[in-house]
């Protein structure tokens, strides 16, 4: 069981809500983390190569990349049920990611630093 975590001052909920824990967001989380892994441990094989080992296409599999590029705070709120009810897997999977973090959480309906 998980005590729930707050900072001072900033405003963002970090409590845990196990309620509100989509086991498709997590799985998805997992997925990207795996993929990701194996790119690193063998650069020398193209994108294509890995999407054909995972029986998809190389486009899929390179939006199946894009939520391991997540902010972590925005990966803690998936894994700690704080994500936005519109946030789903087809919206993790064909939103444009921009590599801001602010930008993400934006993106993503999230609470924290926004840009202006």
């Amino acid at each position: 069981m998980r005590a729930p975590l707050y900072r001072a001052g900033d405003g963002v909920d970090r409590s845990f809500r196990p309620e509100q824990v989509d086991p498709e967001l997590i799985n998805l989380l997992q997925k990207a983390s795996a993929a990701e892994s194996r790119l690193m441990l063998d650069p020398d094989r193209d994108m294509a190569q890995h999407a054909g080992e995972e029986r998809m296409s190389p486009s899929k599999f390179a939006r199946l990349l894009r939520p391991s590029h997540f902010a972590p705070d925005i990966k803690a709120a998936i894994i700690d049920g704080r994500q936005p009810e519109d946030l789903t897997c087809r919206k993790h999977l064909y939103a444009p990611l921009p590599s801001d973090r602010r930008q993400q959480r934006a993106l993503l309906n999230l609470p924290g630093d926004r840009p202006s």
